[in-house]
């Protein structure tokens, strides 16, 4: 969905979440523009190396299952 601030993008994000097929699934809502650039692939779909060692971390979309996720200021 596109549109100015404060037209209703999250609530009829919440809306279409909850009368959904899975409202007992996270709804997660992701501020593009907090994270820095070079870590949103990582934040997004997680980390499996960490410099020499692995430390596995799940990604917020593979956290959100089959909930659903709000991408915004993308």
């Amino acid at each position: 969905m596109r549109g100015e601030a404060g037209v209703g993008k999250t609530l009829l994000a919440s809306l279409l979440h909850y009368l959904g097929p899975h409202p007992e699934e996270p709804l997660l809502r992701i501020d593009c523009a907090t994270l820095p650039q070079e870590l949103l692939a990582h934040e997004l779909f997680g980390t499996a190396r960490n410099g020499d060692a692995t430390y596995p971390k799940p990604g917020r979309l593979e956290v959100a299952g089959l909930g659903t996720v709000l991408l915004d200021e993308v």
